[in-house]
């Protein structure tokens, strides 16, 4: 090839080996990870910023403040009188319990066992009142008052109940207000055993002060001096008085008791289901 050709094409030459060289070293480079695969310089280096970033420092925890100390003068000072307060303790619980309930023969009325009188049929078809709720049979409950126990024997409940001839006593309205009565002042004679009783007037009234819990019973024949002095220290507790002083005194085998404090229990509690029915019986409607 002629020198001048050469001359001119070498200039050409130069330029496009400058021009690939620029191009190679433009060329963005890329990278191949083993768990993403390809990599663009750019996603390369956010992956190199964020492996070299250094982690966040835990926030300190809150400094508790020291309590300043006190200096020794200071503590030989009279402090203040300050009262301690007493922490708040709640009251126990008390159980819930679930009354018992019936439907009464004659009146159609759904309540609690306590507020009537059961009775069973025996085997030789004579009705009997089962007064203490311990005899076998089918029941049959009756609302306790004399009203509704007298509906009872006229219309003869019983033997519609039974679909049977069925023996009725004559007394036996009677018979059931003579039993609650036993019954109940058999409960006091018992709780006397126990030692849930207080006689006397001036017994009563010292336990009332400090207790003012339990049943008091009072002969409806004292002396109404000493019955509202007494009342008023029971602070809302049952007070009773089906009895007179000689019923009392026979139970009990004192003379002249007139005024009783029973602490609560179960002896308690029989005995205020028997005096409630007692007084609902004894009762006109």
């Amino acid at each position: 090839m002629p020198k001048a050709a050469l001359a001119l094409l070498l200039p050409l030459t130069l330029k496009n080996e400058e021009w690939d060289t620029t191009m190679a070293t433009n060329r963005p480079e890329y990278f191949y990870h083993p768990a993403v695969g390809v990599v663009s310089p750019a996603s390369m280096d956010l992956f190199r910023l964020n492996a070299t970033a250094v982690p966040p420092t835990p926030s300190a925890a809150p400094s508790i403040p020291e309590t300043p100390s006190v200096p020794a003068e200071a503590a030989m000072l009279p402090q203040p009188n300050v009262l301690p307060v007493s922490p708040v303790i709640p009251a126990p619980r008390k159980p819930m319990t679930l009354s018992r309930t019936a439907v009464c023969a004659v009146t159609g009325e759904t309540l609690p066992e306590r507020d009537m009188i059961r009775f069973v049929i025996t085997p030789d078809n004579v009705v009997m009142a089962d007064l203490l709720e311990k005899l076998p049979g089918k029941a049959i409950f009756i609302k306790a008052d004399r009203g509704t126990l007298q509906k009872a024997l006229w219309r003869n409940t019983f033997t519609s109940i039974a679909r049977d001839t069925v023996s009725v006593p004559e007394d036996l309205i009677a018979s059931i207000e003579k039993g609650l009565s036993r019954h109940a002042l058999e409960t006091i004679s018992l709780s006397r055993r126990t030692g849930d009783l207080t006689l006397g007037f001036a017994k009563i009234e010292d336990k009332l002060k400090s207790q003012p819990l339990g049943i008091y019973i009072v002969a409806n024949d004292a002396s109404d001096h000493g019955r509202n002095k007494l009342e008023k220290l029971v602070k809302g507790s049952p007070v009773l008085d089906l009895w007179t002083s000689d019923e009392l005194s026979i139970a009990l085998g004192e003379a002249n008791t007139n005024h009783i404090l029973l602490g609560f229990g179960g002896l308690a509690d029989k005995l205020s289901r028997l005096a409630h029915k007692l007084k609902a019986v004894r009762s006109d409607t």
